[in-house]
C-alpha cells in the first residue's frame, strides 16, 4: 500500500506543474495554424478564380482574330472567284497574254464590295500577354503572329484591299459603258490600248490598270496571311496559356478544302516591263508599289 500511495501522490503532484506543450505552445499553435490553411485556401481559391478569368479573356481575344481571320479569307476568296479562272496561277510572270495589263484590267470585271464585317478586338492593348512567348531581353520575330504590329499592320491592309477594290468600281463605273463595248479577245493588247485610249485617255487607261494590279496583289498577299493565322496562331498562343481556362478553348480549324487551296494560290505576276512603258515608271518601282504590303 506503501507504494502505491507514493505513485498516488506522485501523479497528483505532476498535475500541478505546468506543461509547456499541452497548455501553452498546442493551444496557440492550433489557431494559426488553422488560420494559415484558412489563408492558403483563400489565397488559392482567388488565384485560380483570376488565373482562370484571365486565361479565358486571352482566349476569347485569340478565337475573335482567327475569327476575323477566316472572315476576311472567305470575303477575299469572293471576289478572287470572279477573276481566278480567266488569269494564271504561279510564280513570277505568266504567259504573254494573260500577263499584259490591259489584259488583266478587262478581263477582272466589277466586283460588288460588301461593308467590311471583320471586327476584331479594336484595342491592341489586349493582345500583350503575347509578350509572356519571350524570355527575357528577347525580341519578337517580326514575321511572326505573336508580333503585335504585324497583326494589326494585317488588319489595316485588309481594309485597305477593300478601299481598292472601291476605288475600282467607282473609276470602272466612269469607263463601263465605253470599255464593254470591248472585247479582250477581240484585237492584239496594243491594238486594243489605242482604240479604247482614243474613247477615254491614256491616263485613265494608266488609272486603271493600275487600280486593278494594286487589287490583284493586295488580295493575294492577304489571303495567304489571313490562312496562315488561321493555321498559326492557335499553335503559337497554346504554350503561353497555363493553368485554369475556364472552359474556354482555343479555336483550331483544319486542313483547308480543296477549292479553297485553288483559291488561294497565288495569280502570276503582271508583265511589269509593259506596265512601265505605259506608266512611266519603272519595272522596280512597280514591284515595290505592288508588293508593299508582302510584310
Amino acid at each position: 500500500m506503501h507504494v502505491e500511495t507514493m505513485e498516488i501522490t506522485k501523479a497528483i503532484a505532476e498535475l500541478g506543474k505546468d506543461n509547456i506543450w499541452k497548455d501553452y505552445i498546442i493551444p496557440l499553435a492550433l489557431p494559426l495554424v488553422s488560420a494559415l490553411f484558412g489563408f492558403l485556401i483563400a489565397w488559392f481559391t482567388i488565384w485560380y478564380q483570376e488565373k482562370s478569368k484571365a486565361n479565358s479573356k486571352n482566349i476569347t481575344t485569340t478565337n475573335e482574330w482567327v475569327l476575323s481571320a477566316e472572315s476576311a479569307a472567305q470575303n477575299l476568296i469572293s471576289l478572287k472567284q470572279n477573276y481566278f479562272d480567266a488569269l494564271e496561277e504561279g510564280e513570277g510572270v505568266g504567259n504573254a497574254r494573260k500577263s499584259h495589263p490591259l489584259f488583266r484590267l478587262m478581263v477582272v470585271p466589277r466586283i460588288p464590295v460588301d461593308t467590311p464585317t471583320i471586327e476584331p478586338p479594336n484595342k491592341m492593348s489586349d493582345l500583350v500577354f503575347f509578350l509572356d512567348a519571350l524570355k527575357a531581353g528577347e525580341n519578337t520575330d517580326l514575321k511572326s503572329w505573336l508580333n503585335i504590329p504585324r497583326l494589326g499592320a494585317w488588319r489595316s491592309n485588309y481594309l485597305t484591299a477593300i478601299s481598292i477594290w472601291r476605288k475600282r468600281n467607282e473609276e470602272l463605273d466612269k469607263y463601263l459603258p465605253i470599255l464593254s463595248e470591248f472585247n479582250a479577245s477581240s484585237f492584239g493588247e496594243e491594238v486594243l490600248m489605242e482604240r479604247i485610249a482614243e474613247r477615254i485617255g491614256r491616263e485613265n487607261i494608266e488609272m486603271l490598270m493600275d487600280l486593278t494590279e494594286q487589287a490583284i496583289h493586295i488580295t493575294d498577299i492577304l489571303i495567304k496571311e489571313s490562312n496562315d493565322i488561321l493555321q498559326s496562331l492557335p499553335d503559337l498562343i497554346k504554350p503561353i496559356i497555363k493553368g485554369p481556362k475556364g472552359g474556354a478553348k482555343l479555336l483550331k480549324f483544319g486542313e483547308m478544302a480543296v477549292m479553297r487551296k485553288r483559291y488561294s494560290l497565288k495569280i502570276a505576276d503582271v508583265d511589269y516591263e509593259l506596265l512601265a512603258e505605259s506608266s512611266g515608271r519603272s519595272p522596280e518601282d512597280l514591284r515595290q508599289r505592288y508588293q508593299f504590303w508582302d510584310y
